[in-house]
């Protein structure tokens, strides 16, 4: 059961494929999944901390592209990324719905 879980999880979180090469129907799963905003939240503070021209190449690919900007634009291209702002609202967004279910699945675990 966890890997039927945590598959999906790591399939759309865009580390795997990249946001931008993702299908429309992919992008749209990955708008739901919580690891698609921490993930990006994460590269977007990494990417704040390099200078625009350290771009690292990943193991086995060609050196990085001439169209990166920054680190951020290997995972999330420019016109599907959004702010860390977004992420930080997704986020903490789907942590309240969480505790919400919690509240209202051990509420009524108590009624019956």
């Amino acid at each position: 059961m966890v890997p039927t879980l945590l598959l999906p999880m790591i399939m759309f979180g865009g580390a795997l494929v990249p946001l931008a090469d993702m299908s429309p129907q992919a992008r749209a799963v990955a708008q739901v999944v919580p690891t698609r905003w921490a993930f990006e939240g994460l590269v977007l503070l990494e990417s704040g901390k390099r200078p625009s021209w350290e771009v690292p190449s990943l193991p086995g690919t060609s050196p990085a592209r001439a169209d990166w900007k920054d680190f951020a634009d290997r995972y999330f291209a420019r016109h599907v990324r959004t702010d860390l702002t977004t992420d930080v609202a997704v986020l903490t967004g789907t942590f309240a719905l969480l505790v919400a279910g919690m509240a209202v699945t051990l509420g009524a675990r108590d009624v019956v």
